[in-house]
């Protein structure tokens, strides 16, 4: 039976962000943050160069990371040995963001 709360819960754009405190948008940090307040989440996607879907929201890595380009030339690997600007975070694949909510919350 489908549980109809799930749908009154307050959903975390990107995750639960706040850049001031550190926690870029789409990142590990965001979504923890929003999973343990009880949030459901939302992320973007984009493709890496292999098709990949990586949580990101732009078509280039230019605004918030250490790097620039276009997602869909870069491979994973490359995509995630960038680090966002002034942090050591990185990149996840939407695998890794299935694996960090465990079904702890509406997605």
């Amino acid at each position: 039976m489908l549980d109809r709360t799930a749908f009154l819960k307050p959903i975390a754009h990107r995750g639960l962000h706040d850049r001031k405190h550190g926690r870029i948008e789409n990142t590990a940090p965001a979504f923890a943050l929003g999973l343990s307040r009880g949030y459901g989440l939302e992320c973007d996607l984009q493709s890496a160069e292999d098709g990949t879907p990586m949580v990101f929201h732009d078509e280039t890595v230019d605004r918030l990371m250490e790097g620039r380009g276009r997602l869909t030339q870069m491979s994973v690997k490359s995509l995630q040995a960038l680090a966002y600007t002034g942090q050591d975070e990185r990149m996840i694949t939407f695998a890794d963001f299935l694996e960090l909510a465990a079904g702890r919350g509406p997605l």
